[in-house]
């Protein structure tokens, strides 16, 4: 279930708990030819793969019982901020198992969250806005003070920023006709560098009846 993703800013890999199992075995061989099949055989590009191989292997080190100290049994995000300017700064960092997200809109309160541990509870108040429209709020609670943000989308192109500063909410809301197009929520944050990310999304609005606030509340980073 492997996945990669490089946006001009950093390079990620994402590893489930039997491939960085398989990560850090091709790391003991210490053989940078090996290291780049394995990389190559994950989704990471012909050109890329023996860069991050080259870098990761220099630091070996440490970069294996980091890698096997981050994995908590759900495997790991492996990051290089700055790539390929940066290559050898290749962060290992913990993946958790996700809540499930697909469900929140089905009970008045329920928990959503990423799979870098990040969670999210859900509340559901139903008549207090006007019947024919619905709206979310996103309440940041998150211990570690940064600002979060939510994207309310209604369906027909156009996008809401929700910006929630620390310890603060923010709210916005569209017509139950654009809800009905069961655009997806996305959730983001400011991460290493204060870059924003988009961290995951969600389905369901459709689901939420006319007159109803829907408030997330940020408490885990």
């Amino acid at each position: 279930m492997s996945s990669v993703t490089y946006n001009g800013l950093y390079l990620r890999i994402e590893l489930d708990h039997e491939e960085t199992v398989k990560f850090t075995g091709a790391l003991t061989s210490g053989d940078v030819g090996v290291i780049t099949t394995f990389l190559a055989a994950l989704g990471v590009s012909a050109t890329v793969a023996p860069i991050v191989a080259a870098a990761v292997a220099v630091h070996l080190a440490w970069e294996i019982p980091a890698t096997k100290a981050a994995d908590k049994g759900d495997g790991v995000f492996l990051t290089a901020y700055g790539f390929p300017l940066n290559p050898a700064a290749f962060i290992p960092t913990t993946r958790y198992p996700t809540p499930h997200n697909d469900t929140w809109f089905s009970s008045d309160d329920a928990v959503i969250g990423s799979s870098e541990g990040d969670v999210i509870e859900t509340h559901i108040d139903h008549g207090v806005v006007a019947p024919d429209a619905v709206t979310f709020r996103l309440n940041n609670q998150s211990p570690e003070g940064w600002d979060k943000r939510m994207i309310l989308r209604d369906g027909n192109g156009a996008e809401y920023r929700i910006e929630a500063k620390a310890y603060a909410s923010a709210e916005n809301s569209i017509y139950v006709n654009e809800a009905a197009n069961d655009a997806p929520l996305t959730f983001w944050k400011p991460k290493m560098l204060g870059i924003w990310t988009g961290i995951f999304s969600v389905q369901g609005i459709r689901h939420v009846s006319g007159g109803s606030r829907v408030t997330f509340t940020w408490v885990k980073d």
